[in-house]
């Protein structure tokens, strides 16, 4: 009785042996297959151009067989700015379909979902689109060699960000390439125009947001001049004007090139370390009683190179971003 038992267990071990490394090697290969093939985050150039207005179902678009940029393409994309910071010189992809044409649309995929349709389109250009758009040409660069800015030029308030679609974000994080960048809050803002001077006194707060060291512009280190000819100020928008940009700025403290700049101009933040500065100036810009929304707009110096930008100890935080609207009533 024991001999046939014996048989038996060495037949059923013979037969697992044969069977299991054939099914683990089924499922690793389409685990691998899928990888492979998934979008995670690309940008797609469409294969047909558009015909009349903005087409309301993405998946009627027929899309290039290839992406135009894919996550291996990426170092790390920064949620604040929209910045997305290339392992090459971007010189490379404006050859890979584009041909240098402008006015040609894309889409924007993550995690193999079509996201938001945008536009390669020219700042110089008298027209702008209603979607997001890139505007960085070989010889046209507002940003560094290896970095892509997507940008919104004409974005209604009430128009949600299509930029910030959190399966963009849950995507690119999932993939190690997300960086959340700065927040900028606007915390308090006080105007009084009286005998033809208007005293402004307004509060804002920058966090770094992302998991490493970030160096960014400090109005205390650059001046409020030089930090206004970067900002543009306080922008005011009113019932009876569209806008008012309330700053003191002096020209003499303007660079002399558009892409210079100096390390000595930017704070060091930790990681999720905030930055708090009140700035007080006087304007010749009259602002008349009423209610107002204002906001700013947060930047510095730009054009700052990849071999420029990182820092012994962190990097320099480069781009734009818009802070919160604060509400104020001026007058009595």
């Amino acid at each position: 009785m024991k001999k046939p038992l014996a048989f038996l267990l060495i037949g059923v071990l013979a037969l697992s042996w044969l069977v299991l490394p054939v099914t683990g090697c089924d499922n690793a290969g389409v685990d691998q297959d899928e990888q492979e093939h998934k979008d995670v985050f690309s940008i797609y150039l469409l294969a047909e151009k558009i015909e009349g207005g903005l087409p309301d179902d993405l998946a009627s678009l027929k899309l290039q067989e290839e992406p135009w940029l894919s996550v291996e393409d990426i170092d790390y994309y920064d949620f604040s700015t929209h910045y997305i910071y290339l392992k090459e010189d971007k010189t490379s992809l404006f050859g890979r379909g584009l041909q240098n044409q402008m006015y040609s649309d894309f889409v924007v995929v993550a995690d193999d979902e079509r996201c938001y349709l945008g536009r390669f389109h020219p700042l110089f250009s008298s027209q702008m689109p209603m979607t997001p758009i890139i505007s960085d040409y070989p010889g046209f660069e507002l940003s560094p060699e290896d970095v892509i800015s997507i940008t919104y030029p004409f974005r209604a308030e009430s128009t949600e960000d299509l930029r910030n679609d959190p399966r963009i974000l849950n995507a690119l994080a999932q993939a190690g390439k997300l960086s959340l960048g700065v927040s900028v809050a606007l915390k308090d803002v006080q105007v009084n125009s009286q005998d033809g001077i208007t005293d402004v006194i307004y509060t804002f707060t920058v966090t770094n947001e992302s998991d490493e060291p970030l160096y960014v512009p400090d109005p205390d280190k650059m001046g409020i001049s030089l930090f206004h000819y970067y900002t543009g100020g306080i922008i005011l928008y009113g019932s009876e004007i569209y806008s008012t940009v309330l700053s003191e700025y002096d020209p003499s403290v303007a660079p002399q090139s558009y892409d210079s700049w100096d390390n000595s101009w930017f704070t060091r933040l930790d990681s999720h370390e905030s930055m708090e500065r009140t700035l007080t100036f006087d304007s010749d810009q009259i602002v008349s009683d009423g209610n107002y929304s204002c906001r700013l707009r947060y930047t510095g110096p730009s054009y700052i190179e990849k071999e420029d930008r990182t820092l012994s100890g962190g990097r320099l935080w480069i781009g734009t971003v818009e802070t919160n609207i604060v509400e104020i009533s001026t007058g009595s």
